[in-house]
């Protein structure tokens, strides 16, 4: 096992399983890591990035903003995708396998496909289960994808 000093402030951070890296957001800045924690890249973002994911079918970087933005990046740092974040999704993000993204938010799930347009949005539990006070705890709380049939899987609070 290897200790690597990470930057101070990391709000994302995700994977590329295949080339054994790892990507950190900080406040407007994104930097690869090899397995070794030597910086492989790094490139400046438009504004404070609030949730990433890593989607391994286009090697891109999904990236949400806190000017309610999404964007889709290549490892080099080349925006390939802009656009406005879907209203009641500003939670977790999976990348779905086939170049479109999962966004979660308090109650409902939104998909945008490959070229950014919502596909699905869908509530995933009532809206009275989720209190408007942030602290509260009755909200979606996980996001996982389906490999094969690129659908979601989402855990919300049991009673």
């Amino acid at each position: 096992m290897q200790r690597t000093p990470l930057p101070a402030g990391v709000v994302a951070w995700t994977q590329d399983a295949a080339q054994h890296t790892l990507w950190l957001a900080t406040d407007h800045r994104l930097t690869e890591y090899d397995a070794r924690g030597r910086t492989m890249t790094s490139f400046a973002l438009p504004d404070a990035p609030t949730a990433m994911a890593y989607d391994a079918s286009s090697g891109q970087i999904w990236m949400a903003f806190a000017n309610h933005q999404v964007a889709r990046y290549t490892p080099s740092g080349q925006q390939t995708l802009q656009t406005p974040r879907p209203t009641m999704a500003s939670g977790p993000m999976a990348a779905d396998g086939a170049g479109g993204l999962w966004i979660a938010g308090r109650t409902h799930v939104v998909h945008l496909d490959a070229e950014g347009y919502v596909r699905v949005r869908t509530a995933v539990m009532p809206e009275t289960d989720a209190s408007a006070t942030s602290t509260s705890t009755a909200s979606i709380q996980a996001l996982a994808v389906d490999p094969i049939a690129h659908g979601a899987w989402v855990k919300t609070p049991t009673r």
